[in-house]
């Protein structure tokens, strides 16, 4: 199975595809895509503050065993739990992972469509020019590209 059809299998008919999301999440999931590089800077951030808490403690404080933090006393358990408890963490590893997963699967024009309208913020025109392809043919595409990510994420 070729990718673009392994993405078009995890999708299901064209007339399930039209009816099931509604607008409002159609567009937060194009905004998740529009943000994609966005959203792996911000994940990156989340994992480097959870990792670094508890870092500043002064060095008096480490070596004369004065009164501690938590983080302190067992800085990789209290870290680890954060990571795997943190909500705003674990949404944006959710959404990142939804994306990649769909690039992965995509066909050559849909990952080109990705790359170009989502990650680029090309408009649609240039990128239908660029490609060759028609607005209809765009527009199913990122139909496809956006319910794969919907579906990935659990939205739809």
């Amino acid at each position: 199975m070729t990718r673009s059809g392994a993405l078009a299998a995890t999708l299901g008919s064209s007339k399930k595809r039209r009816a099931g999301l509604r607008s409002a999440t159609f567009s937060y999931v194009e905004a998740q895509l529009h943000d994609y590089h966005q959203l792996v800077q911000r994940l990156d951030e989340l994992r480097r503050d959870i990792a670094e808490r508890g870092m500043g403690i002064s060095y008096d404080t480490q070596s004369h065993h004065q009164e501690a933090s938590p983080e302190w006393s067992d800085p990789t358990s209290t870290r680890a739990g954060q990571m795997m408890t943190n909500r705003a963490l674990n949404e944006v590893a959710k959404t990142v992972t939804a994306i990649q997963i769909v690039h992965h699967a995509a066909g050559l024009v849909q990952r080109q469509v990705m790359e170009l309208y989502y990650y680029q913020r090309m408009d649609r025109r240039r990128v239908a020019e660029r490609l060759g392809i028609t607005d209809r043919t765009l527009f199913t595409l990122r139909q496809e590209i956006v319910l794969a990510t919907a579906q990935q994420l659990g939205l739809w």
